[in-house]
């Protein structure tokens, strides 16, 4: 197209003095072919803003994760305490065969967790659902703070039957409670020593 533009304009120049109606005629189909290589350039061009916008709560939403804090050192805990007589509990354990129970004995782990956007901000009011299985929780559901965290309680008391692993299941939904957080349920595990020997 711009090797005929060229040409439309030098055969311009050079019949301008001998014949003006080819001039004239040269000059409008120049200016015609002008007029449409700037329609298809200009038309061609991609519009500066997108045709769909992204909805930026919704964006924040799906990047939103549930981080576990409480390590796993701080979900291991003995028994029985470390001056308990263990002389006197085999004792038992051999007349009445079975262990005995230690009243006023309670494990308890502190259980946190964080939610927070792909930035790494705290969101607020997310939900948070704890499920053990076993021993009790407190809260069993709770919402996130303006910091993004929860803190839960789990107790088990001092019967035999604690000893072992067990599981807590922790799932996060967005603050409508619509959609599950990134990284969704987590499992945390207690783990309960039984006493040396058993």
């Amino acid at each position: 197209m711009k090797l005929f533009l060229l040409r439309s304009i030098l055969l311009i120049k050079a019949r301008r003095l001998s014949d003006p109606t080819e001039l004239r005629f040269y000059s409008r189909k120049a200016l015609s072919f002008l007029l449409l290589f700037f329609t298809i350039f200009f038309t061609s061009c991609p519009d500066s803003e997108p045709d769909d916008p992204i909805d930026q709560d919704e964006t924040k939403d799906q990047l939103a994760e549930l981080v576990l804090i409480t390590t796993e050192e701080e979900m291991q805990d003995d028994w029985l305490p470390d001056d308990y007589d263990l002389s006197n509990w085999y004792e038992y354990w051999e007349k009445n065969n079975t262990p005995p129970r230690i009243e006023g004995k309670l494990i308890e782990f502190t259980v946190t967790v964080n939610v927070q956007d792909g930035e790494g901000n705290p969101v607020k009011d997310a939900n948070i659902n704890f499920s053990p299985e076993a021993g009790a929780i407190t809260p069993s559901t709770a919402k996130s703070g303006s910091d993004g965290t929860v803190t839960a309680l789990w107790k088990f008391d001092g019967s035999w039957e604690t000893w072992g692993n067990w599981d807590l299941t922790i799932n996060g939904f967005t603050p409508d409670g619509e959609k599950p957080l990134d990284g969704s349920p987590i499992i945390v595990q207690a783990v309960i020593t039984a006493p040396p020997g058993v």
